[in-house]
């Protein structure tokens, strides 16, 4: 036998390592999906359509017929790839193959009565994704398999495919940077691998079935090394977050321990923006130190404390504070970035290891409240774990996106030199110790803190390398992290800039005050520095992530496929109140079985069509049409012998019949169009968008079918072999000027979802409520109306403190569910006819939805109750909840009231300042 199976996950790489297994010998490759039987791979009776007939012919198929050539070629190597196995059943899909490929050499008998054998030159490789199936002998036979290989997608074998990436790739950086991205690469990497995966206790021992595939994590060969920052936080936004939140949904993974999206907003600048900070709650014994020191006052080394007498105060843990304050009240980077380095960087205490003597995971400078107790003073390898804990829950805490922190509290400042010249030499090796050097972390703190920092302004640099001022803070800030490397108390040194000595306790504070002396620091003091937001620039992160498929997700509402429209009149740089109008004209329109461009010359070009549950491969990428064909009459005469003269003139009418053939359809169409554009100038085609409306109401496992590695390789070496030719040709190639859209409504739970191998060749952008659609739509209309006072704006601030309030959130995102904004739009200047059009949508649109939503069990409204009675919603949930539960009569009637409490004037105050918060976004 020469038979391989490879078993991994979504992503982990096992398409590449059976092309790399076949290298360059003649491979056959099948995509496996539902369309693949034994008719159409093995033998069986082809349909085809051939001169407007149909043709029923029964031949060899691909498989039999490349084994027949390998047969015939002994002294070459063949390769056949079954890739994907799970999406069919391989025993039905071979047949008595099967058997062949397990007794190689072994002529068998196939159910037509004709022979085949598998000759020993013939190589078969099988992939199955784990995460579609429990066990891999649901779909294959292990038995046939003389080697099995299980894909451990660990750090080195991440680390090697980077490398492998950088050599096909441009990079500009030098070794030192390359290696910083890579280290911030690996960490990136193990987070989402190991740590937010948390497994649920019935998928505890399936965890390497479903863990992350590192090719979520891997930039594609033509982004450029110091884009590759950029690169993996698009994919993980779009593609890592959808699918850890698919894998919470299906009961795989604990919802809790996923970090927020906002980690990864991928567009950097040089302004404040809105964000969620991290909060230092008071501790009011440090604090009162803290402010003695700020006037001038020396450190409370060896004063007693003020919460137990019987102990010193920590002094050391003050000095640490006071940096740390510095840092979290005026941070040059986003809390998201800067909570992350604080909580997972353990370098930062200067522990190369991240796990402790007796096995415990290694501490960082912040821990969560509810893991600190799992840190020991002293941890040696038997476990002796006897004194305080190194996070004192004495001192302050920290709160960001709802969890609680403590900071490393067990400092000590032995050792001759307390701080060394060289960052490596900050860098221990674990010891039965958990006390870490004071110095050394403050120093590791600032460096770590200025190299993230510079990571953000190189990658404003790498899409705008222009930007003066962001060049005028990277050249200060190298000198700057160049200065902190340096920062040492070794009497070797004594004389440089760099030198503070730290001999006595009090000079701690001339450390510190050698560092906010910084002009990095300085300025970090008194301007913003680089923050994040996320990137709308929907085709920039499709190039630079190199997936050209995305998916718009929301709930009813979001204008998602207004959404896609827009952005396909974005890129033909159509603009103007009649964009939609204009945007028809780059439309393409179908003339027998193929497309034509109705306007030559544009620059962009689309399509859309819907999906539904009945549609099918043959409706979308090729299939066979029936045409009626028209009928004939056929005239003639019957002349007299005799006379030459006619007797009778006879007019017959023909039977009609049809006409069959072979067709590309929707999919197809727009390929064989962009690859003609593509073909003749790669560099300056035109581009083809096709929209997909409701992508998820049809079974894309069974419409795409073959389609699902074309999505991922585009160009000539993503070929597909189609059941179909057209104009005799079977080949099928997706060119990488044409880009695929689909919408999905998020809160339709009843219809089809997403496998994980198809959401890989995805990106997911999320569309959402906004309330400034509404608004603008109402400012556009009645440009002085006061926005805090329009009706529709009142209407979606209702639907959204009851989804706030009243949200199944144990199974339900509220993203996810809640009404979007066209359903409060204003569509009429004249206010009274715009206050009765917003009535009645509300009514017999909003609240029939809404009364759904609680027969379904997505909000409970028994939760209003419970508010407080100075809530100021509470009695418009109250009125609200009345007209959801009442019929359309009554409804009515009830307005009025609901309206009443509406125009409360804590509610509109509450809704201006709603309102003014969106404007400062």
């Amino acid at each position: 036998m020469n038979n391989t199976l490879i078993i991994g996950p979504s992503g982990s790489g096992k398409t590449y390592l059976a092309k790399k297994i076949a290298d360059d010998n003649e491979t056959l490759f099948v995509h496996m999906n539902e369309n693949v039987s034994y008719d159409n791979l093995v033998e069986g009776t082809q349909v085809s359509a051939s001169n407007g007939a149909l043709m029923y012919v029964p031949k060899k198929q691909k498989l039999l017929l490349f084994l027949d050539e390998a047969k015939n070629n002994s002294g070459n190597e063949y390769c056949v790839i079954l890739d994907d196995i799970n999406r069919s059943d391989m025993s039905t899909v071979l047949g008595e193959l099967i058997y062949a490929f397990q007794d190689r050499g072994k002529v068998i008998s196939l159910k037509s009565g004709k022979t085949a054998c598998v000759p020993d030159n013939v190589k078969l490789i099988v992939t199955l994704n784990s995460s579609e199936v429990t066990s891999a002998n649901e779909v294959v036979k292990e038995e046939i398999f003389n080697q099995i290989i299980h894909l451990d997608n660990g750090l080195p074998e991440y680390e090697q495919a980077l490398d492998n990436i950088k050599k096909a790739s441009l990079c500009s950086l030098g070794k030192t940077e390359y290696e910083d991205l890579v280290k911030w690469l690996k960490g990136v990497y193990d987070k989402y691998v190991n740590q937010y995966c948390v497994f649920t206790r019935e998928y505890r021992n399936h965890a390497n079935e479903y863990r992350v595939g590192m090719a979520y994590f891997l930039p594609s060969t033509n982004v450029p090394v110091n884009r590759w920052n950029e690169c993996i936080k698009h994919r993980i936004r779009h593609q890592v977050h959808p699918l850890l939140f698919k894998y919470a949904e299906d009961g795989i993974i604990k919802k809790d321990e996923i970090p927020r999206e906002s980690i990864n907003d991928t567009e950097y600048v040089i302004r404040p923006v809105k964000q969620e900070r991290i909060v230092i709650h008071s501790c009011k014994e440090v604090e009162d130190y803290e402010n003695d020191v700020s006037k001038g006052k020396p450190l409370p080394i060896g004063a007693k404390s003020k919460l137990n007498s019987s102990h010193k105060f920590n002094w050391m843990y003050l000095v640490i504070m006071i940096v740390l304050r510095d840092i979290i009240d005026n941070s040059l980077i986003s809390h998201d970035e800067l909570i992350d380095l604080l909580e997972n960087d353990a370098e930062i205490l200067t522990f190369r290891n991240d796990i402790t003597v007796s096995g415990r995971t290694g501490a960082c400078l912040l821990v969560r409240d509810d893991l600190a107790s799992s840190f020991p003073v002293r941890d040696s390898s038997q476990g002796n774990t006897k004194g305080g804990y190194s996070y004192s829950n004495n001192y302050h805490k920290f709160s960001y996106d709802g969890k609680i922190y403590r900071m490393f509290s067990a400092w000590q400042v032995t050792n001759t030199v307390k701080c060394p010249y060289s960052v490596s030499k900050c860098i221990e090796t674990n010891t039965g110790s958990q006390k870490r050097h004071l110095y050394r972390t403050i120093k590791m703190l600032v460096y770590k803190y200025f190299k993230r920092y510079e990571m953000d302004l190189n990658n404003i640099l790498a899409v705008e390398p222009t930007n003066v001022e962001c060049i005028a803070r990277l050249s200060q800030l190298n000198q700057d992290i160049n200065f902190v490397e340096k920062l040492t108390d070794d009497k070797n040194y004594n004389g440089k800039p760099y030198y503070v000595d730290l001999s006595e306790g009090q000079n701690a504070l001339v450390f510190i005050s050698t560092i906010r002396k910084l002009p990095t620091w300085q300025k970090m003091m008194k301007e913003c520095g680089v923050y994040k937001t996320m990137s709308k620039n929907y085709k920039e992160i499709m190039n630079v992530t190199n997936v050209k498929q995305m998916i718009l997700q929301g709930p009813p509402g979001t204008s998602k496929t207004y959404g896609a429209k827009k952005f396909i009149a974005e890129q033909a740089k159509i603009s103007g109140d009649d964009w939609e109008l204009q945007l028809n004209d780059n439309q393409l329109k179908t003339e027998g079985d193929k497309y034509f461009e109705k306007t030559p010359g544009k620059n962009v070009y689309w399509d859309l069509l819907q999906f539904h549950p009945s549609y099918t491969y043959e409706d979308f990428v090729r299939g066979i049409s029936v045409k009626p064909l028209e009928r004939r009459t056929i005239e003639g005469t019957i002349s007299s012998k005799d006379k030459d003269e006619e007797l009778y003139r006879v007019s017959l009418l023909g039977d009609s019949g049809v006409e069959y053939k072979s067709v590309n359809r929707a999919l197809g169409k727009i390929a064989a169009l962009a690859k003609e554009a593509y073909d003749k100038d790669p560099t300056g085609c035109a581009e083809y968008y096709l929209v997909i409306d409701e992508i998820n109401r049809a079974n894309l496992a069974t419409v795409f079918g073959e389609l699902i590695y074309a999505f991922e390789y585009r160009g000539d070496g993503g070929t597909i072999r189609t059941p179909y030719e057209v104009d005799g040709d079977d080949a099928l190639v997706l060119p990488p000027n044409l880009y695929i859209i689909g919408t999905m409504n998020t809160a339709d739970k009843s219809i089809g979802t997403i496998d994980y191998a198809i959401r890989r060749r995805f990106l997911f952008f999320k569309l959402l409520p906004e309330i400034s659609v509404v608004c603008d739509s109402i400012s556009e209309k009645n440009p002085s109306e006061d926005l805090s006072k329009a009706i529709e704006v009142k209407q979606f601030e209702s639907v959204e403190q009851l989804f706030n309030v009243c949200l199944n959130k144990a199974d339900y995102e509220k993203e996810d569910v809640q009404l979007g904004h066209t359903y409060f739009l204003r569509k009429e200047s004249n206010l009274a006819k715009s206050a009765e059009q917003a009535k009645y949508r509300y009514i017999y649109q909003v609240l029939p939805i809404l009364f759904e939503y609680k027969k379904d069990g997505v909000l409970d409204f028994s939760r209003v109750a419970s508010l407080s009675n100075d809530n100021t919603w509470k009695d418009v949930l109250m009125n609200m909840i009345k007209m959801i539960e009442a019929n359309d009569a009554t409804r009515n009637d009830l307005y009025d009231e609901f309206v009443g409490t509406l125009n409360m004037p804590e509610i509109e105050n509450d809704i201006n300042e709603i309102i003014q918060e969106k404007q400062a976004d």
